[in-house]
């Protein structure tokens, strides 16, 4: 069931364009629930859970997510008339890239903003709409997992204090005359230091409200850990908010090292492929990213999302239809077409994942239809479905396991992020060990996974800077074989 703070009361106090008579005057019907979407939807933009992948400042909701909330007719563009008074976007049929799968880009106003700045600020703690809060003392692992004897708190240990030292840090930033300036500025698509400030506050009444950092759990389709309900959850926030915010907390982040590439290279090593594309790039991937950044003015995190893509059906093309190339632009995917690492990593990528995963997913009948179930039991109606879909269920499942098998080896765990997770320091030798133990015994090959550990507590670079000016003897080798 889904969590919230329940603060439309203060909201709707404030802010005319969600009060009953308002939308009465509007409407006669759906009053109650479309005020309660409203509110809703000033949390979600205040909270950035919807941040616009173009626009910094912006929110991204679909065309159905507000016709659906508002309870209105699609055949009348009345959305609008709900909106138009608490945020600023292009109107009637503009503002959208259907190519580029954008959404209208929706700002909110200065005067809604300043209202949930109140809102949020307040030292009085909200209360909390839905089921019961747990206590730190319960599992926040749902039950399917739970059942397996794994164990996270439901609060993550994080003193409110630790949350206003984030906020003064994040402030120490910012310049007097902007508060637009990017959070991390080698970061495409990432939060402005005021939409950073407005995260910090968010998680500081969740914490007041929740009695602790709400650290609850739902089971993906595929088997990730994802964030349960409408909390703040550490997967949620940026990267460098959830690394300020346990700073003084003794832990440390655990992550698997390259978690998708590594798996294929373990499934190809089972099935007797050789990959040496695969093997150099997890080699020197630093070096390969740094040398295609120069190529492309991209950064390295942006390079790595176009190489992940094709782990899961994605295409080397400089089409327009293609999604990287609406992303990231046709010049750059140029650029990588006629590099020969990337040309080469993507086409041994190809052939190799059409080669492993139909022998390490097991299809069965349900019905009419065929599923296939991934490593942690998680079934995919494959019928129809994508090449890309198949992979991706097939690789996050293998990378569940391994967290899984991670977790039940690991000391006092706190959290799971995805591919990591969150735990005091100990050596991560015994956790390697664990999940090649457990790969051996109950898939029938070894996933062999690395494993990097970071304390929370090591300084934040500010800057990213690197010598681009290279040309490793290793790619020489590697082309004369």
């Amino acid at each position: 069931m889904r969590l919230a703070l329940e603060q439309d009361d203060r909201i709707t106090s404030s802010i005319p364009a969600v009060r009953r008579d308002r939308l009465s005057s509007l409407s006669r019907k759906h009053v109650e629930p479309r005020q309660k979407f409203l509110c809703d939807l000033l949390a979600i933009s205040y909270e950035r859970r919807h941040p616009h992948r173009s626009e910094p400042r912006a929110d991204s909701f679909s065309r159905e997510f507000l016709l659906k909330g508002l309870r209105v007719s699609a055949r009348r563009n009345v959305t609008a008339t709900y909106l138009r008074d608490l945020y600023s976007f292009e109107e009637q049929n503009r503002g959208y890239n259907r190519e580029a799968g954008l959404t209208k880009a929706y700002r909110l106003r200065d005067s809604v903003r300043a209202v949930l700045d109140e809102v949020y600020s307040s030292p009085d703690p909200l209360p909390i709409e839905g089921e019961s809060v747990p206590s730190a003392l319960e599992n926040g692992f749902p039950a399917a997992v739970a059942r397996d004897g794994l164990f996270v708190p439901a609060h993550v240990p994080i003193a409110e204090s630790d949350l206003r030292e984030a906020e003064d840090r994040i402030r120490g930033w910012m310049e007097p005359d902007n508060h637009e300036g990017l959070l991390d500025p080698h970061r495409t698509g990432e939060l402005t230091l005021r939409d950073a400030l407005q995260v910090i506050r968010a998680c500081r009444m969740w914490h007041r409200s929740f009695g602790g950092f709400p650290n609850l759990y739902r089971l993906q389709s595929h088997g990730r850990l994802g964030p349960r309900g409408g909390t703040v959850h550490l997967i949620t926030i940026p990267r460098t908010i959830r690394h300020l915010i346990p700073h003084r907390s003794g832990l440390e982040d655990f992550d698997l090292v390259s978690c998708h590439w590594s798996i294929l290279q373990s499934l190809a090593r089972a099935a007797g492929l050789e990959t040496p594309w695969v093997d150099a790039y997890l080699r020197h991937k630093e070096e390969w990213h740094r040398f295609w950044a120069e190529g492309t003015a991209l950064y390295p995190g942006d390079l790595k999302a176009i190489t992940s893509s094709w782990l899961t059906g994605g295409v080397l093309s400089a089409s327009p239809r293609v999604s990287g190339t609406r992303t990231v632009g046709r010049w750059v995917m140029e650029f990588l077409q006629k590099d020969h690492r990337s040309q080469s990593l993507y086409q041994e990528t190809r052939e190799t994942l059409s080669q492993v995963i139909p022998q390490v997913m097991q299809s069965i009948r349900e019905g009419s239809h065929t599923v296939a179930v991934n490593a942690v039991g998680q079934a995919l109606v494959i019928d129809g479905a994508s090449q890309g879909r198949l992979y991706s269920h097939a690789l996050t499942g293998f990378e569940q396991f391994a967290i899984r098998a991670c977790c039940r080896r690991v000391r006092d765990p706190q959290a799971v992020v995805y591919d990591g997770f969150i735990a005091p320091p100990q050596e991560v030798g015994p956790l390697e060990e664990s999940i090649r133990e457990e790969s051996s015994g109950h898939l029938g090959f070894t996933l062999d996974l690395r494993i990097k550990r970071k304390s929370f507590s090591s300084p934040i670079v500010d800057r990213w800077a690197c010598d681009l000016d290279f040309e490793p003897d290793y790619l020489a080798e590697l082309m004369a074989a």
